[in-house]
């Protein structure tokens, strides 16, 4: 997700005060591959909280820092586990909603989206999956006074970006810091976090690490 200019533009304006202290956060993920009889129906795959999830809370890592806390809820997938997840993070003074699912209809398309919002405005992101070519994506600023505006981004391949900057820190020509491997293992704290929250239905502290 760091590779998506979209997300990369929603940090900048949040590290650079454009939209003033946090009030709130959200991010969804919502697919079709838990459910059987879909196109997308992948049974090896794990539940949503690390299959799905651990992208979003990466992308809030990236800008907020690890939450302290999580707590969530869900509903069941047809094989017994998590189907549709909600998790909520505790961050000081505002929380972050993120939602994930495996079980939409096979009419749904697959689409995601994370929204930040701010006591200066909101800024919001959105990209839908069709069945062929890239999705189809909005960036929207939504200021506290005026008129919400559409961000217009050079919007490189976000895979081959992420491969470019691979080669690049191999070549010692980028900073490695981007892909630090303890990032992953935050996101994955925080996903682990969250299937203890459903499965204790408790508030769920979340020590600090690496960082």
């Amino acid at each position: 997700m760091r590779s998506i200019s979209s997300n990369a533009e929603i940090r900048r304006r949040f590290l650079a005060g454009l939209l003033g202290a946090p009030i709130a956060a959200s991010a969804y993920r919502l697919g079709s591959y838990l459910s059987p009889g879909t196109l997308d129906h992948k049974p090896h795959y794990s539940d949503p909280t690390t299959e799905l999830m651990t992208f979003d809370f990466d992308a809030l890592n990236w800008t907020f820092g690890l939450p302290s806390a999580v707590s969530a809820s869900a509903t069941s997938a047809p094989n017994g586990g998590p189907g549709h997840v909600f998790a909520t993070l505790q961050y000081d003074g505002f929380v972050a909603n993120v939602e994930a699912s495996g079980t939409m209809p096979a009419s749904f398309p697959f689409q995601l989206g994370m929204r930040v919002t701010g006591t200066l405005g909101a800024i919001e992101m959105t990209a839908k999956f069709g069945a062929d070519g890239p999705p189809e994506g909005t960036l929207t600023s939504y200021p506290a006074v005026g008129e919400a505006t559409p961000v217009v981004l050079d919007e490189a391949d976000p895979y081959e970006a992420e491969c470019r900057y691979f080669v690049d820190c191999v070549r010692g020509e980028a900073d490695p810091e981007l892909l630090d491997a303890e990032w992953a293992i935050e996101a994955l704290r925080v996903s682990l976090a969250t299937q203890e929250a459903l499965r204790t239905g408790a508030r769920v502290p979340i020590a600090r690490g690496f960082r």
